[in-house]
Parts: structure tokens; sequence; C-alpha cells
């Protein structure tokens, strides 16, 4: 019996001093730092190429549109696209007020949408950029159209890699809806940056219509009222056709 009673409490000693046994930690000796690098430049393409406004800056479809339907600019922060515009008159010659809607924008081979502006900022920054609109007068063979204008009214804002709703944090869109054809002190920021707003590799647009869509058809239709050509009361047209030049003008650091 007493041999028994030592076997137990000779075992249980030794787990009592295993279980306390404690494990030896490495002792740190010396600690350095090194760096990663990694250098970007700005986009050595200078030109680039237009994309279709999409509001939720998920798909950046590049699209082509013919020379007569607008221009586009060059540089790192440059005009990637701005429109022409060719106003429906109804027919015959009034001194009444009169609004002719804006033709569609056509792109790619017979496709057509609403009339846009778009900048790219390829630059490595973020600056305060904003583009602007004047018009001259609309003229035919020396005859003026005095006070007549160009209406902005509809806006939807996009970027490629943001939703519309993120895109309205970033863009301002036009300030406001009428540009005085003629008139030096008439101008229109069409678009424009946010203070502070990370636009930096984006393209960045405003489309002139409420609410637009990308997947929105216009196979039916030939115009917008989203841009509107004015002619004011008091004078009467002479047959033929009106010209107006628009000046662009995209400023950096306002």
């Amino acid at each position: 019996m007493k041999n028994k009673l030592s076997t137990l409490l000779t075992l249980t000693i030794c787990a009592s001093i295993l279980g306390a046994a404690t494990p030896a930690f490495a002792e740190e000796v010396e600690s350095l730092t090194t760096t990663g690098k990694v250098e970007f430049t700005a986009d050595g393409d200078e030109t680039g190429t237009i994309v279709k406004p999409d509001e939720n800056g998920d798909d950046e479809e590049e699209i082509t549109i013919p020379g007569e339907e607008g221009t586009s600019g060059s540089g790192s922060l440059r005009i990637q696209f701005v429109p022409a515009f060719s106003f429906v008159t109804q027919a015959g010659i009034s001194t009444e007020t009169k609004t002719y809607d804006a033709k569609l924008t056509k792109y790619n081979t017979d496709e057509k949408m609403p009339a846009f502006v778009q900048v790219t900022n390829n630059s490595g920054e973020n600056p305060t950029w904003n583009l602007k609109a004047k018009a001259s007068a609309f003229e035919n063979n020396g005859h003026t159209l005095a006070g007549a204008s160009i209406n902005f009214n509809g806006s939807t804002l996009t970027t490629t890699g943001f939703n519309t709703a993120d895109a309205n944090t970033k863009l301002n869109k036009q300030s406001a809806t009428t540009l005085i054809a003629g008139d030096v002190n008439s101008t229109v920021s069409v678009l424009s940056a946010k203070v502070g707003a990370d636009t930096n590799g984006q393209q960045l647009s405003n489309v002139f219509q409420d609410d637009y869509k990308k997947a929105d058809d216009y196979a039916g239709q030939t115009t917008t009222k989203g841009v509107q050509m004015v002619k004011p009361s008091g004078i009467a047209p002479k047959a033929g056709t009106y010209t107006s030049t628009i000046t662009w003008t995209l400023e950096d650091g306002i």
C-alpha cells in the first residue's frame, strides 16, 4: 500500500513541474529600416480619347465624335471635348421671342446623345480648374441678332471611376443658364472642380440634360432642350445662316 501511494505522489509532482515550465523568448538585438519606391510621371498622352459619360462611373467606353460636332484640346490637364451647337429653327420669320432646341451630338457611326463637355486631368495634381464659355454675336452677312443667348438648361455630372453622387461632391455644374451672345461680360462656367476635390486621373463631364443615363436611347430624337438658343423679341432675322463663335477656356488654379 505504501508503494502505490509513493508512486502516485511522484507522478503528480512531475506533472506539476512540467506544467509550470515557461518557454524562452528571443531577445531583439537590432532593428533597421529601408525604403520601397515607385515613381509616377504625368501621362505622356497629351490628347487622349473621349469617353461616353457614365452616371455609374463603371464603363470607360471610348467614343469617336466627328470634327463638325465639336473639338478637343491637349495637355495633361485638358479640354477633352466641347460641343458645337446647331439649333433647329421653325419655318417662318417673326419679331416674337423664339426658342430653338440644339441638335443632339452625333458620335461613332450613327449614334446620338445630348451635348456635353469633358475635362481630363492626368496631371498628377488636383488643381481647382474651371471650364468657361463665351459667345460672339450671332451674325449673318453683317446682320446681328442682338441679345440672342445660348441657354444651358440641364445638367448631369459624371466622372470615370465614380458615380454621379460622388461626382457631385467633386464638381460644379454650370454657374448660370444664360450665355448672352456678343456680350463681352457674359461668361458661363460650364464645369469646374470644387476646391480641394480629387480629380486626378479622371475624365469629368457635364451632360446638359437632367437625369441623363448612359443607356438612354435617342434613336427617335433629333434635338434636346438641354441646350437652347433664344432669339429675343423686337428683332426679325434675315433669311440665311447666323453663326456665333463660342470660345471655351480651361483655367487652372482658380
